[in-house]
């Protein structure tokens, strides 16, 4: 039996390149359910980054791909919408371009 289609791989980077993976789960249109634990590392960068930048080389980032994908393609930029420090849950959005919108949607609708 495989993976469900809504487990995911969570990444989340510091500024530094390291970070932590985890897993979550696809809810709704465009949400991920994870740890909060998972962000550690992003959070630190994050807090640190007083321009508020994402995502580029150096920078902090939460990505998330497919728990089946191996593909270095196959990862998506994720924001936090939503976060519980003492239930150690967080709510990630998926990423909002056109490219990673038509990606997410092929995540959540595979046949």
């Amino acid at each position: 039996m495989g993976a469900p289609e809504r487990l995911v791989e969570v990444w989340a980077a510091g500024a530094d390149g390291r970070g932590e993976c985890g897993s979550g789960w696809i809810v709704g249109q465009s949400g991920v359910v994870s740890c909060r634990h998972v962000l550690d590392r992003y959070l630190a960068s994050a807090e640190s980054n007083v321009s508020g930048s994402e995502g580029g080389p150096g920078q902090a980032r939460i990505q998330i791909r497919q728990a089946t994908a191996s593909s270095p393609d196959a990862w998506i930029d994720c924001t936090i919408a939503w976060q519980h420090p003492a239930r150690d849950l967080v709510l990630l959005v998926l990423g909002a371009s056109d490219r990673e919108a038509t990606r997410v949607y092929a995540l959540r609708y595979r046949e």
